[in-house]
Formats: structure tokens, C-alpha cells, sequence
């Protein structure tokens, strides 16, 4: 009998993995108190790990979740081969032809793993519309209903967390312009924590973004880091997921 993973800890590591990465944030924070280039390093990396960790809780979270009830991930694949294996044959008169997967009954976490992330790269969605329509094909009806329960708040905060991950690693003119949409969208929030991540008019420079991260969410009941804030709430994101 295959033995089934256990998703509540897989959140429960990604939550501990999360605390790691900000613990280890302030320590380094509290060590450089007037060496600002610093803490702008500092910052920067943390919210890059914190979207490594995100990423690779999202993608073992969707593995898992089909690995532990496979039946309608297993009907939409066989139903897309069996489209792709009808057009191969169009042409021959009265032919057809019938198609399964091979997985069986109960697929191993690794079986799922080589269809979802063949590359290796991590399962990711490019919008909240791919993310959407891949739990709808592949998701039991538990596991869909969490996947789907993310808000257009809990979107907005992804997607700022990306762009600013994105801007991170590339320093190009394309993914500066995208984390400053980013910062503008997230300002429609209806969470006033992550409506004061945004600004107005002003745009952040590239060598701007640390600074941005570690500077204080503007609320007089806050007043904790960007960067801290936007940890926090990908743990509650996550929390969803439960």
C-alpha cells in the first residue's frame, strides 16, 4: 500500500521554514543598525528566500495533493491523451482508439511528480488563472476548494512578492517596470496592511528595492518591515492550504 504524503506537514515545515528565514533576518538586521547598504542586502535576500520557500511549498503542495486522491487528475490526462492520440489517427477511416495512463489505482509522489514537473523547475503558474484552471483539472474536490479560496488580496500580495523576487535576480528595466505596477495594484487591497505596501505616484528605482523592503509598513499599529509583513502574510497565505 503506498503510503500517502502528509500535506499538514508540509505546511507545518514550510511555516518553520518561514519563521527560519525572518528570525535569521533580524538577527543580521539588529547587527548592522547604521549600515544601510547592508541592510538593504540583507533585506533582499530574505525576500528572495522567502519566495524559494513559498514556491517549492506550492509546488510539493499540488504533488501531494494529487498523489493523495489522483482520480480527477488521472481523468483529465487520459482525456487529453486520448484527444492528441484521436488526432493522430483522424485520417484513417473507422479507426480508434483507447488510452490510460499507466499510473494505476495509487500513484507514488515521484509518479506525479515526473508528469506535473517533468524539468524539475518547480510547479509554478504564470497567473492566478492558470493556478485556478490546474486545480480544477487536477484537484479532488477537498483540495480544490483551498486552492481556490485565495483572494484577489491574497493575489495581489503574490504577486508583489514575485515581481520583487523577479526584480531581485534580473535588475532589468522590464521586471522593475512590473514590480512598480505591482506596488501600485496592491494599493486596492482591502487588508490596510497590504494597501500601505503600495504607493501612490512615486516609483521604486532599481537600486531602491532593499530600501523598500526594509522600510516600515505605514501603519501607527505596525510599523514592522515590508519585508517582515509580506513573510507573514505568505504564512497565512499558506494556511489556506490546510
Amino acid at each position: 500500500m503506498v503510503n500517502k504524503p502528509n500535506l499538514n506537514m508540509l505546511l507545518d515545515d514550510f511555516q518553520d521554514s518561514v519563521d527560519g528565514v525572518l528570525g535569521h533576518w533580524w538577527t543580521l538586521h539588529e547587527l548592522v543598525p547604521k549600515d544601510l547598504p547592508a541592510r538593504r542586502k540583507i533585506s533582499e535576500d530574505c525576500l528572495v528566500s522567502l519566495m524559494q520557500l513559498w514556491e517549492t511549498f506550492r509546488s510539493d503542495w499540488q504533488v501531494y495533493s494529487v498523489t493523495r486522491d489522483s482520480r480527477r487528475f488521472v481523468q483529465h490526462l487520459e482525456g487529453k491523451l486520448q484527444l492528441e492520440a484521436a488526432r493522430g489517427i483522424s485520417r484513417v477511416p473507422g479507426a480508434s482508439v483507447t488510452v490510460h495512463s499507466g499510473l494505476g489505482d495509487h500513484p507514488t509522489t515521484q509518479e506525479i511528480r515526473s508528469i506535473l514537473d517533468a524539468k524539475g523547475r518547480n510547479v509554478t503558474y504564470s497567473d492566478r488563472d492558470e493556478h485556478d484552471r490546474a486545480a480544477r483539472q487536477q484537484l479532488a474536490d477537498r483540495q480544490l476548494r483551498k486552492a481556490i479560496s485565495l483572494t484577489d488580496d491574497d493575489w495581489r500580495l503574490l504577486n508583489l512578492t514575485k515581481a520583487c523576487r523577479n526584480v531581485i535576480a534580473h535588475r532589468s528595466k522590464y521586471s522593475l517596470r512590473e514590480f512598480n505596477t505591482a506596488i501600485h495594484s496592491i494599493r486596492e487591497s482591502s487588508l490596510a496592511s497590504d494597501a500601505h505596501l503600495g504607493r501612490r505616484e512615486t516609483s521604486v528605482r532599481m537600486t531602491g528595492v532593499g530600501t523598500y523592503l526594509y522600510g516600515s509598513v505605514n501603519l501607527p499599529t505596525m510599523g514592522q518591515a515590508r519585508v517582515k509583513h509580506m513573510g507573514e502574510r505568505l504564512q497565512g497565505i499558506g494556511e489556506k492550504l490546510r
